[in-house]
């Protein structure tokens, strides 16, 4: 029987759903629907990691990520001076969580590239009779309502409504198949803030750019980080401030378009005195053409489904950037609910609790952050900045020999 499957966002989760349906060798009629009318082809640094890179080598796409990575080879600690107090190395070893890890991509060009693969996929199947895959881009759904066998879906601009099997969000923290599904007052419960916001953006790359990634502590509770994006055209940007009152920080938790101009202004001024290369990247988030802000925060839910509607990604379980899980949980996450789907499709509740019993402990302990969070590295005063300069230059020599503990003891087991 061939399922007619909805899936809310054509982003790295999303689109690698796709693909690991159309391999399964079912009958499926997908369509994708995303609210932009084009794939965005930057976006913030993401990496791959462990079951990650095995869910690639599955889709068929580990050689061309890894021909697409952004090259980055550590991670740097500056002061406002760009004088250097700790460098951690990229570590070629899978037993070792490192800052950088072997696969570094622009989440942007990954999801472009799993897109490509499911509209290959997509024509195979079409191709074998066995179904299509479409994409509405430029689109959103503004209603769901379920029936026993079916969920109902009204589309935004079309005003139309058709009916699928199954309705599977992937859109991401601000999930609009979440709050249609289980009511925008839950959100609150959902939506956790791990007491910091963050802004990523992209600006043109200058000479002190490098392979290395670059951040920079400031007094406030405040750090920027700058990263190569693989072309040495452009440097990314992570502007992170943690959440402090009086400061009227709310507004860059805000997603109306018009947020946008305020929330720019808002980060020049905090930014505006505090050294380094801020005047250089205060002009090239005014100029970029992919500025994105809001709150760094966890989803978490009892469960991730509710009836025929699915979340899958960030709109289920957010780890936030902090964790460097997000891509991997999504990537395996997909490759999960396509089995799944595949073995399931009949009983919409075993499909579930076969889901959430595969994904559960992953993501459970991809959302463990340090005691403290991100206020613990993000000290209010100089003094406190130097201290935790000390600290990290002191860690990093020590980093080398742990390492070097490890695979002694790895190669005597």
């Amino acid at each position: 029987m061939e399922r007619n499957i909805l899936i809310v966002g054509c982003g790295v989760a999303g689109a690698s759903l796709a693909s690991f349906l159309a391999l399964s060798g079912g009958r499926y009629r997908i369509t994708i629907v995303d609210r932009v009318p084009n794939l965005r082809p930057h976006g913030q640094n993401v990496d791959i990691r462990n079951e990650g890179i095995e869910s690639l080598r599955k889709l068929g796409i580990a050689n061309q990520v890894l021909e697409s990575t952004t090259g980055e080879i550590g991670v740097r600690h500056v002061d406002e001076n760009d004088q250097i107090w700790a460098e951690v190395p990229v570590i070629h070893d899978a037993a070792v969580h490192s800052p950088t890890s072997e696969i570094e991509i622009l989440r942007g060009r990954l999801a472009s590239i799993c897109w490509e693969r499911s509209k290959e996929l997509g024509s195979r199947l079409q191709q074998s009779g066995n179904g299509e895959i479409e994409y509405l881009f430029g689109e959103s759904i503004s209603n769901i309502e379920q029936e026993p066998d079916a969920v109902h879906v009204t589309f935004q601009n079309s005003k139309t409504t058709r009916k699928f099997h199954f309705v599977i969000g992937a859109d991401g923290l601000r999930s609009q198949t979440r709050r249609l599904t289980w009511g925008k007052q839950k959100e609150v419960d959902f939506v956790r803030s791990i007491g910091a916001y963050g802004a990523f953006f992209s600006i043109p790359s200058s000479a002190t750019d490098s392979q290395w990634r670059r951040w920079c502590l400031v007094p406030g509770r405040k750090s920027i980080m700058l990263r190569p994006d693989g072309t040495g055209a452009r440097t990314t940007v992570l502007m992170t401030i943690i959440k402090q009152p009086n400061l009227g920080l709310e507004v860059l938790a805000e997603n109306h378009t018009e947020a946008t101009t305020t929330k720019k202004k808002l980060l020049a001024s905090l930014f505006a005195s505090t050294g380094w290369e801020t005047p250089r990247i205060l002009t090239g988030m005014n100029e970029t053409d992919n500025f994105y802000c809001d709150e760094i925060a966890q989803v978490k839910m009892q469960t991730w489904f509710k009836g025929r509607v699915f979340l899958l990604g960030d709109a289920a379980w957010c780890s936030s950037p902090m964790s460097g899980l997000g891509t991997t949980l999504a990537l395996v996450g997909a490759e999960e609910l396509a089995k799944a789907l595949q073995a399931h499709s009949d009983e919409p509740e075993v499909m579930g609790r076969a889901y959430e019993a595969a994904m559960k402990p992953m993501v459970k302990e991809a959302q463990k952050l340090p005691p403290g969070g991100p206020a613990i590295i993000h000290p209010a005063t100089s003094w406190g900045i130097y201290f935790l300069h000390l600290l990290m230059l002191c860690a990093t020599k020590v980093i080398p020999i742990i390492i070097c503990i490890i695979k002694l003891f790895k190669r005597s087991k």
